[in-house]
């Protein structure tokens, strides 16, 4: 009870971050805190946000806990920078930066004099400095508790406050990469840096500059680069891969960081070609044994609950960021579009109906015409100013002297380019109908976007 009442206790959970349960390492501490705490959280973080957005005070790429961004905005953001790179015969060399226990080690101080510069009122940086101040937590562990501890360090996993004081800690980092031709993505700690160039050595040499930079942030403000899970990459065209090893040589400190084909960002396996191969693998994975669980509930539960299945642990998987990735050639796409329609015999299976009469049949759509929904309804947020400015920027919309509410799509040099979502986002929402468009709801627009696509 004194556990759940105790505004300044938390009490604290390890949940796995791996499979191997043998290395204290490999585990998240989430905090649960008193619920007495929420209300007054929420009202500051509701008006601190305010505050900040109003003034466009976080960094423009920085996507973690913001409204109306996400891990889908910031992987369309990366990708097409990287896909009009290669439209443009360049190179980009990229960085995924890993921060060893980003969130536990947020020194107060610092922080402190971080809200002091962006809210510039001793009141409210106060307010928060008691958040923060004379914390203790204890371990629950298998039924027993362990002695209580003074929290020195870190937000809490688990409050409302965390997310965005952490946003904020870390908003400055991109301020202190001095070279320009170096981008630096955020979303939490998931951060990466990256640049093109029409040569390797250019690249490495900028990229080991801002290398430089971000262990000299982390440095002063006590944060930890992990080099053995830092990683790097050369995105290009396949034909630049064949002509000649294309090889990063970095540092951080004394420890060389490994270049690798293609690394998992934010749920998403990139690859060195961005063809997407490797990420379709996973997903028709875990689809397999997601579609064996289903056949094992089919002979007990209805259609209806074997169709809630289907949404919530297939078709979620398909969805995840399909934007990206959907464009893939049809030989990766075609063994996920055989679990999708297999997923449809799962949930109903009446053998004198085709698959495709199934699918009408649940009411849902086959595979490509679910990606263009996907790809619309991102687009309608964009043509409604209800997406990131930098997804926004992708895009060029057409002179509306005639009334015209389409979108120009880009030159492209090469047919990889044709994939990314300024190319393929105008193109869907190009060939939709007009009647479609005019909606000024996302609801309204989803409803009639789904009926025109069963109906196409």
């Amino acid at each position: 009870l004194s556990l759940s009442l105790s505004p300044s206790l938390a009490k604290v959970i390890p949940l796995p971050k791996a499979k191997d349960l043998s290395d204290p390492n490999d585990f998240r501490p989430i905090s649960l805190l008193s619920i007495l705490t929420k209300p007054l959280e929420r009202h500051i973080h509701r008006h601190l946000t305010q505050f900040i957005e109003d003034r466009n005070l976080f960094h423009s790429f920085q996507s973690g806990f913001r409204q109306r961004h996400s891990c889908h905005t910031a992987l369309i953001r990366v990708c097409d920078t990287w896909l009009a790179a290669i439209n443009q015969a360049q190179l980009t060399g990229a960085v995924f930066l890993d921060l060893k226990k980003a969130f536990d080690l947020v020194d107060h101080t610092i922080l402190l004099q971080k809200l002091t510069i962006y809210l510039q009122n001793p009141s409210a940086v106060s307010l928060l400095k008691s958040f923060l101040h004379n914390r203790t937590q204890s371990v629950f562990l298998n039924g027993n508790y362990s002695t209580e501890g003074v929290v020195k360090c870190g937000v809490p996993q688990g409050s409302v406050l965390g997310p965005l004081l952490f946003n904020i800690f870390i908003n400055d980092l991109p301020l202190h990469i001095t070279n320009s031709k170096v981008v630096c993505d955020l979303f939490a700690d998931d951060n990466s840096i990256h640049s093109c160039g029409t040569d390797v050595e250019s690249i490495q040499c900028c990229l080991q500059e801002s290398l430089n930079d971000v262990s000299k942030w982390c440095h002063q403000n006590r944060m930890v680069i992990h080099p053995g899970k830092t990683k790097s990459m050369v995105v290009a065209a396949r034909q630049k891969h064949q002509l000649k090893p294309l090889m990063l040589k970095l540092t951080l400190g004394t420890d060389i960081v490994e270049q690798v084909r293609e690394h998992r960002v934010l749920g998403v396996t990139l690859d060195e070609e961005l063809k997407w191969q490797s990420h379709i693998d996973n997903v028709c994975k875990q689809l397999a044994r997601n579609l064996f669980l289903l056949g094992q509930l089919k002979p007990y539960v209805s259609t209806d609950c074997r169709k809630m299945f289907f949404k919530a642990h297939i078709l979620a998987h398909i969805n995840y960021a399909s934007t990206v990735w959907s464009s893939a050639s049809e030989v990766h796409i075609k063994k996920l579009n055989s679990l999708h329609r297999r997923a449809a015999k799962l949930m109903l299976p009446d053998r004198s109906l085709s698959t495709s009469a199934k699918l009408k049949a649940l009411e849902i759509l086959p595979l490509r015409e679910q990606f263009v929904y996907n790809t619309a309804v991102l687009m309608f947020k964009v043509h409604m100013g209800l997406a990131p400015q930098y997804v926004c920027d992708l895009l060029n919309r057409a002179p509306a002297r005639y009334g015209s509410n389409k979108y120009v799509l880009p030159r492209t040099r090469v047919d990889l380019y044709k994939t990314s979502f300024a190319f393929s986002g105008s193109s869907v929402w190009n060939s939709l109908p007009p009647k479609i468009k005019m909606y000024k709801s996302v609801r309204g627009f989803k409803v009639n976007l789904r009926k025109f696509l069963f109906n196409k």
